[in-house]
């Protein structure tokens, strides 16, 4: 069952890849224009606390002031994922820089449901001891640096 599971992802995946030249041309494009852009990216994976898990990533780019030169790319990234056996995970951060680069922002929220088996302390523990435990955790952060001094 795992080998065709394997094989269907590897299938898949290899579709997707040659029905993204364009996305890939645009990386390894001579214009080096500053320019807005959007990578979405199916997530897939398997583990045996989770199961097989499925989502998808993406990462917005972008400048605050495209005619700034120096000012840094902003960015914006978020995953969002689910699994066979109860557990996802929802999150996004937000990574900003104003003109000049004399302010940062960093930002993020993030969702966690985790469910898990806990079976007691120490090499004894038996089947017959299993305490399915759900945990569900929130994650909020926010850092602003300003640029005190050049360099």
């Amino acid at each position: 069952m795992k080998k065709k599971v394997c094989l269907f992802v590897l299938i898949l995946a290899s579709l997707n890849a040659s029905a993204q030249k364009g996305i890939i041309d645009k990386f390894f494009s001579p214009d080096t224009g500053r320019h807005n852009s959007f990578l979405p990216v199916p997530a897939f994976s398997y583990t045996q606390e989770a199961g097989f898990i499925f989502g998808a990533s993406g990462l917005y780019s972008f400048y605050i002031d495209k005619k700034d030169p120096v000012i840094r790319a902003s960015r914006i990234q978020g995953i969002a994922y689910t699994s066979t056996k109860g557990q996802s995970q929802i999150g996004a951060k937000a990574d900003i820089w104003s003109r000049g680069n004399s302010w940062h922002h960093i930002y993020e929220a993030k969702f966690y449901n985790v469910n898990f088996n806990f079976y007691g302390t120490g090499d004894q523990t038996l089947d017959a001891d299993k305490d399915p435990l759900k945990q569900q955790r929130y994650r909020l952060n926010a850092e602003v640096e300003k640029e005190v001094l050049p360099h």
